[in-house]
């Protein structure tokens, strides 16, 4: 099942789909360009909220769709404070 995400940096949509073996799948509809995300740079990015760190924007990963991404699969427990540009735990 692929979820359509649009990023907070630059406004682009992205298309979000499971791997097969782990991880996922992100897609830029208008380029065809995809990136795999790992199991690993989500369970970090939990673990870091987690324990009560905020996170810069862009500190998730340099690449947009990566975090844009990133923050959609942990949206049931992160913050976006676009004010203050960090995320927490909610």
């Amino acid at each position: 099942m692929k979820r359509k995400l649009e990023s907070m940096h630059n406004g682009r949509q992205y298309q979000i789909k499971k791997h097969p073996k782990s991880g996922w799948i992100v897609t830029r509809p208008d380029t065809l360009s995809t990136v795999k995300i790992s199991q690993g740079i989500v369970d970090r990015t939990k673990a870091a909220l987690e324990s009560g760190q905020s996170i810069a924007f862009r500190k998730i990963s340099y690449t947009v769709a990566i975090e844009t991404a990133v923050v959609q699969i942990l949206s049931d427990i992160i913050d976006v404070d676009a004010i203050n540009k960090v995320y927490t735990l909610a």
